[in-house]
């Protein structure tokens, strides 16, 4: 996946352009989605939906799916789990969710931001072999990981500026760095 991009990993370019109307239509309706609205906004037939998608259903889950699927290669295949890596790792997460803005956008705010929890829960081997975590113990790393989703979700509210990328990045290393410090009395 050598730009970010979600969709630009999927299939010919006849189903990414499929894949990507579907998704318009999701992006762009409101709570009451049907199978009806999908195919009469994207301009497909049914039998071309559920060659994408099982269910109307599903749609939240399989973007998630195709998110979690695509940010691991994105993360992990540049960077290895190597404890000298753990900020460029930091920064992918950053780049890939800045190139993705749409479709993480649409999905956090649907699953209540639990695409962002999900993304820096894959952190955890870095940060365990990194030994910035005191211990395996995972009431520490949650509370870390909602911490980092709050830094997250704060540039999410603000459309993901790149401008403000590096103060992020820091934020973010910051917190990684004093886990110790501010959350070791925790496990305890």
């Amino acid at each position: 996946m050598k730009s970010g991009q979600i969709f630009s990993s999927a299939g010919d370019r006849r189903f990414r352009g499929t894949e990507e109307a579907i998704f318009n239509v999701f992006a762009d309706s409101g709570a009451k989605l049907s199978i009806k609205i999908v195919i009469r906004r994207a301009g497909i037939s049914s039998s071309t939906f559920y060659r994408h998608h099982k269910s109307i259903n599903n749609l939240l889950y399989d973007y998630e799916h195709m998110i979690m699927e695509n940010f691991r290669k994105f993360v992990q295949e540049p960077a290895g789990h190597n404890k000298t890596n753990f900020r460029q790792v930091i920064y992918r997460m950053l780049v890939f969710i800045m190139l993705n803005k749409k479709i993480i956008k649409v999905v956090a705010s649907r699953d209540n931001y639990l695409i962002i929890y999900r993304m820096v829960k894959t952190l955890k081997n870095w940060i365990v072999m990194a030994k910035y975590l005191i211990s395996d113990e995972n009431r520490i790393f949650d509370i870390y990981v909602c911490e980092v989703c709050g830094v997250i979700k704060n540039w999410h509210e603000d459309d993901y500026p790149e401008c403000v990328l590096m103060k992020i990045e820091n934020d973010i290393v910051y917190l990684t760095l004093t886990i110790g410090d501010r959350l070791g009395k925790l496990a305890g």
